[in-house]
C-alpha cells in the first residue's frame, strides 16, 4: 500500500513539474520583449470602466506617460507629468506612442 502511494505520488510530481514547464513555454512565446529607456513617451493601458457608459465607448489607453526609471526587464516607473504622483507599472501594460498608431488604438 505505501510503495503504491509513493508511486502515485512521483506520478503526479513528474506531470506537474511537465504542465509547469509547458505553460512557462507559452508564457514566453505570448510575451513581447521590450526595452524602453528614461524619458520615452508611453501610453498605459488601464481597463477600468466608468460606471453608465458603454464599454465599447471607452478607451483603456491613458495619456502619455514618460518613463522615469527602469526597475528590471519587466517593470518601470512612470509618471505624466513633473508634479504628479509616479506609478510602477508592467511592461505589458505600456506601449509606445508610435506603436499605437501604427496599430490603430487612437484616433
Amino acid at each position: 500500500m505505501q510503495q503504491r502511494l509513493d508511486d502515485t505520488r512521483r506520478r503526479v510530481c513528474q506531470r506537474l513539474s511537465v504542465a509547469g514547464q509547458v505553460t512557462a513555454q507559452c508564457y514566453l512565446q505570448r510575451s513581447r520583449p521590450a526595452t524602453y529607456s528614461p524619458s520615452d513617451q508611453m501610453w498605459l493601458h488601464n481597463p477600468r470602466r466608468k460606471q453608465g457608459l458603454s464599454p465599447k465607448l471607452q478607451n483603456a489607453w491613458q495619456r502619455p506617460y514618460t518613463v522615469q526609471e527602469v526597475l528590471s526587464e519587466a517593470t518601470y516607473r512612470i509618471s505624466p507629468g513633473a508634479w504628479k504622483r509616479s506609478k510602477v507599472v508592467h511592461v505589458d501594460r505600456i506601449c509606445t506612442l508610435e506603436q499605437e498608431i501604427s496599430r490603430g488604438m487612437r484616433k
